[in-house]
């Protein structure tokens, strides 16, 4: 399949547009610009980077990363594309990215249309954790043994540890989702005693991981931004989040048995912060003689079992992919409908 696709992700201060070449594969960042202040301000902002970038150039498709969670997930929904509430200090909520993305392409004359280009969505950890496989395994995206390739990759959970924790999981290449994408930022976890939190606002009063352990927590709690949090040594403070992440990660382990779990986010630069991660887990999971039980003992013996993100580029590498993926076939995707 001949062409490109495109890939445009919404990060907190920019919009990053890219490209893959749908029939080699290769990736391009093309631009990434300041983000305008209003949710419809930043599609308006891509629509002219692609505008002003691929005028003459036959695309395929074109996937957007969202800061919101998505109401529907059915590509095949005549509402495909709507969002609901949105993060961060842009106005994503309740419109549809899809519609408001194909009008302003339109506007700035653009010929794309959803008849002849693929307009997916997806959530942002979910790009990143798509981006962030196919920078680890590009044998599993390219040549004749490409699905056997997935199919040994096994399944991976990629976390973003960042304002607020999101949650992916890739099972042979294909990221998972029931009715909903996962969400482990809401999943309750046992605070230390005596231990005040910050209060979510989706659920106050109860102590879930984006109240006890996400940067707005540390905020609230230390006083410290993610800059000063990439760097601190402060073990007492590092070693209290780590706990809470650790209580969620092994319980994923218990329902997923992962053979890898990656932590992206800016919280994950901290590597001191992904070693106590590591440590607790193991402790979380040992039985009262101090062993592991089979078959998870194995799992974690593995090389590099839990590691930090590689790829900063990730989320929009993810969107790239996820568009090439859709205007390739539309029966088998990464993202499974």
């Amino acid at each position: 399949m001949a062409g490109l696709a495109l890939g445009i992700y919404y990060a907190q201060d920019k919009v990053i547009v890219g490209s893959i070449d749908a029939s080699t594969g290769k990736i391009d960042l093309i631009d990434k610009k300041k983000a305008p202040s209003d949710g419809i301000e930043n599609i308006y902002l891509a629509s002219k980077i692609i505008t002003d970038n691929f005028s003459n150039v036959d695309v395929v498709g074109v996937c957007q990363a969202v800061p919101s969670t998505i109401k529907i997930l059915d590509r095949h929904d005549v509402s495909y594309g709507r969002i609901g509430l949105g993060i961060g200090p842009r106005n994503w909520t309740d419109m549809n990215v899809v519609s408001e993305l194909q009008e302003a392409l339109r506007r700035f004359g653009s010929p794309l249309d959803s008849k002849t280009c693929a307009f997916p969505i997806i959530s942002q950890v979910g790009a990143t954790a798509l981006g962030e496989y196919n920078s680890r395994f590009p044998s599993a995206f390219a040549g004749p043994n490409a699905a056997l390739n997935r199919r040994q990759t096994g399944n991976i959970i990629h976390i973003v540890a960042d304002h607020g924790i999101g949650v992916a999981i890739l099972n042979q290449g294909h990221l998972f989702r029931g009715t909903a994408v996962p969400n482990i930022g809401h999943m309750l976890i046992r605070p230390i005693a005596g231990e005040i939190y910050k209060e979510c606002r989706h659920h106050p009063e109860r102590s879930c991981l984006n109240a006890m352990a996400s940067l707005g927590a540390i905020e609230a709690k230390w006083g410290i931004d993610a800059k000063k949090f990439e760097v601190s040594t402060d073990t007492d403070m590092i070693a209290e989040i780590a706990l809470y992440f650790a209580q969620a990660i092994t319980n994923l382990i218990y329902l997923s048995s992962p053979n890898q779990i990656i932590i992206g986010g800016r919280m994950s630069k901290n590597k001191l912060f992904i070693k106590q991660i590591d440590r607790l887990i193991r402790m979380d999971m040992a039985g009262n003689n101090g062993i592991i039980p089979e078959p998870f003992d194995s799992l974690l013996d593995t090389s590099n079992y839990l590691s930090a993100q590689r790829e900063d580029d990730a989320g929009v590498l993810g969107a790239c992919r996820l568009a090439a993926d859709w205007a390739k076939d539309d029966k088998v995707s990464t993202l499974r409908s």
